[in-house]
């Protein structure tokens, strides 16, 4: 009757764990991967330490580098060699990926030089150089804006680069124009600047959904705004590119006169007392993104199918003890969708790229451990080796028969225990734990 007990056991026990295995990567492939994108400007970067969990981000992109006529790119006055060089450091670290902008608000006026039929060739080559040199993992072009008559020589750049990068499996980003205003209308035909196979061109497309204000709309980014933005995007794209499209939320309040504070400003000086997405300060009224609001838009960007969420700028939330941080709000909500996980998959150190290959590759010759070590349980406990077996062990005859169903039941627990801890994420594990201790009390209890 025991036998027959142990027999059942084993197989309950060996038919969860392949059954937590399969629902394992069952779930994992139901959550699409989701990006955590932001632009951190070399102006405020000694806000990484109290601002910011780079844990919380899949990407970071270093703002600003300009690009010069003659195809050359220089630091802004802010910013330096040994910033952006710490940066990647600290952020590859986190097992965050790190990109560069190219461009800015005032900081685009070479574009049209650097990308000519005379420079854009050095321009391509100094941005390859770049990537080598800080071991970046993206390029962001953030052309603000690409005239009409530059469209063309914006794709052919745009082709041109493209083919340098993916030879380096460095990604190419495109930062775009909020393209709806905040009354929920366009703000121009921006694919007359913005042509589809240009965009076509990028990894993905980071949208500034936000700045949209207009005349009797004066919120700059309302909580409809991110959804309306990838919409507009994935229209001009040609339909079915919500997963290279990513919304972007501010993390400062806008008046309607243009005046800016900075959302840990925000929480600074209104503590408590912060209620909606509104706020008087100075007889002037300032809007922004609470952390509902936040809740709301990244849900939107989930439930439209989008790649991801990115923020301008995450040196500017909450400080890092605060409840009032919006990155948490972002994060609560990724955490609480069954739809997405954050795209933790891979980093870029010292030009070696550790991928989940790595880690498959591990799991796999577990397995393999796992089937040679089941095998060779199941012979002894089938008696194929008992003459190879000791007759004495410590002076005392050995009982070749039960000796060998002994090791035998010991190999297969720890088959069972390599299956379980190589396969199963964490929580799997305590499950299938207090299974067996549940399920040894029952049959002891028989």
């Amino acid at each position: 009757m025991k036998r027959r007990q142990i027999v059942v056991l084993g197989a309950v026990l060996i038919s969860l764990v392949f059954g937590m295995m399969s629902f394992s990567q069952k779930s994992e492939a139901a959550a699409r991967k989701f990006k955590t994108v932001g632009y951190v400007p070399s102006y405020d970067i000694a806000q990484l330490e109290t601002g910011v969990d780079l844990n919380q981000f899949t990407d970071i992109n270093y703002f600003s580098m300009v690009p010069q006529t003659d195809g050359t790119i220089e630091f802004t006055d802010a910013g330096t060699d040994q910033m952006l060089k710490d940066l990647v450091a600290k952020a590859h670290k986190a097992n965050v990926k790190v990109g560069v902008s190219i461009g800015g608000w005032n900081l685009s006026d070479n574009f049209e030089a650097a990308t000519s039929d005379d420079t854009r060739k050095t321009f391509i080559e100094n941005l390859v150089k770049l990537t080598d040199k800080y071991e970046l993992d993206t390029i962001d072009i953030d052309w603000e804006y690409p005239q009409e008559d530059y469209a063309k020589q914006f794709e052919t750049f745009m082709k041109e680069l493209k083919k340098e990068m993916a030879a380096k499996d460095i990604k190419v980003t495109i930062c775009v124009p909020t393209g709806i205003s905040s009354n929920g209308t366009a703000t121009d035909k921006w694919e007359k600047f913005f042509t589809p196979d240009a965009l076509n061109q990028a990894d993905w497309i980071n949208i500034m959904s936000y700045d949209a204000e207009v005349e009797g709309s004066p919120n700059h980014s309302p909580e409809e705004l991110l959804g309306q933005t990838l919409e507009y995007w994935n229209d001009i794209m040609g339909g079915d590119k919500m997963d290279h499209l990513i919304g972007g939320i501010p993390y400062y309040a806008k008046s309607e006169q243009k005046q800016v504070i900075t959302y840990n400003k925000v929480v600074d000086i209104f503590q408590e007392k912060v209620e909606g997405d509104v706020i008087n300060y100075r007889g002037e009224e300032f809007l922004f993104n609470n952390q509902d609001t936040v809740r709301a838009k990244t849900k939107d960007a989930i439930d439209l199918g989008s790649l991801g969420v990115m923020v301008w700028t995450p040196t500017q939330d909450a400080d890092l003890k605060s409840k009032h941080r919006l990155t948490d709000a972002i994060i609560e909500t990724i955490d609480d969708s069954s739809k997405v996980a954050l795209d933790k998959t891979k980093v870029l150190i010292g030009k070696v790229k550790i991928e989940e290959k790595v880690k498959s590759h591990a799991q796999m010759i577990w397995n393999i451990l796992a089937l040679i070590l089941a095998i060779l349980s199941g012979l002894l406990f089938k008696g194929i080796f008992n003459n190879y077996l000791p007759t004495e062990l410590r002076g005392k005859h050995v009982n070749k028969p039960k000796f060998a169903k002994l090791v035998g039941s010991i190999g297969f627990v720890l088959v069972f225990l390599i299956l379980v801890f190589a396969n199963l994420p964490w929580y799997l594990i305590l499950l299938v734990f207090a299974a067996i201790f549940g399920g040894a009390y029952y049959l002891l209890k028989l």
